[in-house]
């Protein structure tokens, strides 16, 4: 289970995004869009899962441009990840943002990219929403592929971390549950990929 991430593919990458992705090092990548907006996605490896190797995504806008609603964007990013599972069987996690208030946006906006990908029904993703001591909502989610061999296991070592960080164990939800309930949760959710 156990190694380091592969490098990704910039030739397959390119291959289906539509902005041209460059390779800053080995866990870094790099486009910039129609609107001269620069952004860097990032893989780092990260410890939040006990004996389960996981990588932290990145979205970066490197250089603070404002960004319109930019489907080429969700494409290219879609396509770098596609190739993250292509390569590698870790889990990939990411949180939103909490700094600006807008993690809530944040979270809607990469959760209907990964409705959008809906082709292989390839991945699962796991969505929390945890409450903080200040009562802040964190977003955050693992995402991994349903072939995955140590699928079961990501999931249970998921909810006791969150046991351990927050206190409680998380709960998987039937589809079509109601986002707006204010108790904290993780929400399984396949992946389909066009």
């Amino acid at each position: 289970m156990f190694g380091d991430m592969k490098e990704l593919s910039l030739k397959m990458i390119n291959a289906s995004s539509p902005y041209d992705v460059m390779m800053v090092d080995s866990n870094t990548y790099r486009f910039v869009t129609d609107y001269g907006v620069e952004i860097a996605i990032s893989f780092d490896l990260d410890d939040l899962l006990e004996h389960c190797e996981a990588y932290m995504f990145n979205i970066t806008n490197v250089n603070k441009h404002r960004s319109p609603r930019d489907m080429k964007v969700r494409d290219t990013v879609i396509a770098i990840i596609d190739n993250f599972f292509e390569t590698n069987e870790f889990a990939l996690l990411y949180i939103c943002e909490t700094g600006d208030r807008k993690q809530v946006l944040r979270n809607r906006l990469f959760d209907s990219w990964f409705a959008y990908a809906n082709g292989k029904e390839q991945y699962v993703i796991m969505v929390a929403n945890i409450q903080d001591l200040e009562g802040v909502n964190n977003y955050a989610a693992m995402i991994l592929r349903k072939d995955n061999p140590n699928f079961v296991d990501y999931g249970q070592v998921l909810n006791r971390s969150a046991k351990i960080f927050f206190g409680h164990v998380l709960h998987s939800e039937k589809p079509g549950f109601d986002r707006r309930r204010k108790e904290d949760h993780v929400r399984p959710k396949t992946i389909k990929r066009v």
